[in-house]
C-alpha cells in the first residue's frame, strides 16, 4: 500500500490514486485482509484514494464505504473455461470497468476531489 507522504503528495497535486492488493477490504465476507482497520485509517486521511482493487475472494465483489469503491475482481480458478479480465478506464468522475469472460462491465461513480 501506498505511504502517507505518497498519498499526501498526491492530495496537495488533486491527482487521483487507485490503491491495489491481493486481499479484500469490503465486503466483510472473511477474504478480507486483517488489518483492515490500519488500512481504512490511511485512506480516510486522503481524498486522492478513488478506488481500491484487489482479488483473492475468486467470486468477486462490490462495496462502497465513504463514497469509495471497493472492487473485487473475480477469478479463472474455478471455471477455467471462462477468462475473467478486466480494462479499467479511469475518467473524473467516474471508473467504466471494461469486463470480460465472468467479470462484468460497469460503470462506478467516483468521489469529487
Amino acid at each position: 500500500m501506498a505511504g502517507d507522504e505518497e498519498l499526501t503528495a498526491a492530495d496537495a497535486a488533486n491527482q487521483r490514486v487507485i490503491l491495489c492488493g491481493h486481499h479484500p477490504l469490503l465486503p466483510a465476507t472473511g477474504h478480507q485482509v486483517w488489518n483492515g482497520d490500519e488500512i481504512f485509517a490511511v485512506i480516510d486521511r486522503h481524498p486522492a484514494v478513488a478506488a481500491y482493487f484487489n482479488g483473492h475472494n475468486h467470486k468477486g465483489a462490490e462495496a462502497f464505504r465513504n463514497g469509495i469503491p471497493y472492487i473485487t475482481f473475480k477469478s479463472i480458478l474455478h471455471e477455467p473455461e471462462v477468462n475473467a479480465f478486466s480494462a479499467i478506464h479511469l475518467f473524473a468522475d467516474r471508473l467504466e470497468i471494461e469486463g470480460n469472460g465472468r467479470e462484468k462491465s460497469r460503470v462506478i461513480p467516483l468521489r469529487p476531489v
